[in-house]
């Protein structure tokens, strides 16, 4: 997998993607705890996560989640946030949004930091590579 990831121009040790998901339901969840399930876009709704490979092949998925839960929550609750070394090797890691914070096997793509008015040049290209494989 690492060898199509670095094709695409993403840097060598790349083993997939990874991302959050609501999954809207129908009506309020009849529990003690349904405002939780409340999401910042005013649904009701799970937040699952996924890592997924260069051909959009589910490998990880973690359900469980309140709509409110932050995808890095999700993520720092996860088999791959809890112990990362049961699913990836040393050198690999996994490419994310902005949303999840950089560690030493994710990588979120670049977004401008306070202050800042553009993002560098090989900052987009990495963005624009991760986006095409991502969407």
């Amino acid at each position: 997998m690492e060898e199509k990831f670095t094709e695409e121009g993403i840097p060598g040790g790349c083993v997939g993607a990874i991302d959050g998901c609501h999954i809207v339901l129908f009506a309020c969840p009849g529990t003690h705890d349904y405002v939780d399930y409340f999401n910042r876009k005013e649904r009701y709704s799970y937040n699952i996560q996924a890592v997924v490979d260069i051909n959009k092949v589910i490998r990880h998925l973690h359900v469980g989640h309140p709509g409110c839960s932050h995808d890095m929550r999700v993520f720092s609750e996860s088999q791959v946030g809890e112990d990362p070394a049961s699913l990836l090797d040393p050198h690999q890691y996994i490419i994310a949004d902005s949303g999840y914070k950089p560690l030493y096997h994710i990588v979120p793509v670049f977004k401008k930091e306070p202050g800042q008015t553009t993002v560098r040049g090989d900052e987009v290209r990495l963005n624009c590579s991760n986006s095409s494989l991502i969407s």
